[in-house]
């Protein structure tokens, strides 16, 4: 029986080292996409209010930790993607958000995953071409 009980506290030590070994992890990824928020968000709405500039519907929700960018095409539908974390992993991913015949849909680990102003200025832009490509299908894109 003293075996079993060494060897519990054994695990049980490890464990505590994991949790708290993945807690300083998540707190070092947390201030990393904190600072990468805080580094894209002027940057979209920068892009956000170009757009409307030349007659595109965008939508643009940001905190500390999460933004949406969706750009609305003439029939209601959307093109965009979200910084959010995904349920199971903790991890902060970049997933890609749009809605087709009227239901919506995300698809998973959609842009950088470098937290890279520069890479995601890029991600940005290649969004906004495919959007405007995708506009005939959608009646358009002007408001």
């Amino acid at each position: 029986m003293n075996d079993f009980f060494k060897s519990l506290e054994a695990r049980l030590k490890a464990q505590d080292a994991t949790a708290q070994s993945e807690s300083l992890g998540r707190t070092a990824e947390e201030e990393k996409v904190r600072q990468f928020v805080s580094a894209v968000v002027p940057i979209l709405r920068e892009y956000k209010g170009k757009l409307e500039d030349l007659g595109i519907s965008v939508r643009l929700i940001a905190h500390e930790f999460f933004f949406e960018f969706v750009m609305v095409h003439l029939d209601r539908e959307v093109a965009g993607f979200e910084l959010t974390t995904d349920r199971h992993s903790g991890r902060y991913t970049i997933n890609g958000v749009f809605s087709e015949n009227g239901k919506q849909y995300r698809s998973l680990d959609h842009g950088p995953t470098d937290w890279n102003v520069e890479s995601f200025t890029q991600y940005l832009e290649r969004e906004i071409n495919s959007f405007v490509e995708s506009a005939p299908r959608h009646r358009g894109y002007r408001r």
